[in-house]
């Protein structure tokens, strides 16, 4: 039973194709996100992923188009943490690709400054469910 709910909890119907084009569909606290395809992909136990996704799209609200910094974005996911600059770099190209693997590899550029959400993609938050 547990099982069951378990993958009810975690498994969304998917929204309608003409719903979702150029849009990144996001659950409360980007606990997971709906891509450009409409899938579902479930963040809750990859927390680093989580605040990556979301220090990218609260960068997206404030300043759509503009980048944020690699420093920045290691500052984020690994809060606290004292990493050496070549590994910091390393983690965040490896955590980057993991989420355009995911299905971001349309919705997250690479910029002179950084990186940002694609201002051509909108940005959704899902409610609860």
């Amino acid at each position: 039973m547990v099982r069951l709910l378990s993958r009810a909890v975690t498994t969304v119907t998917p929204i309608r194709a003409s719903q979702t084009q150029h849009a990144l569909a996001l659950a409360p606290a980007a606990r997971g996100f709906t891509d450009l395809e409409g899938h579902w992909h479930d963040l809750r136990r990859r927390p680093l992923l989580r605040r990556l996704l979301l220090e990218l799209v609260e960068q997206r609200r404030g300043s759509p188009g503009t980048g944020i910094t690699a420093d920045r974005l290691v500052e984020a996911a690994w809060p606290g943490e004292h990493i050496l600059p070549d590994a910091a770099t390393n983690r965040l190209y490896v955590a980057l690709a993991r989420l355009r693997k995911m299905g971001l590899r349309d919705v997250i550029q690479s910029r002179p400054e950084g990186y940002a959400i694609d201002p051509a993609v909108d940005v959704v938050w899902r409610e609860e469910g």
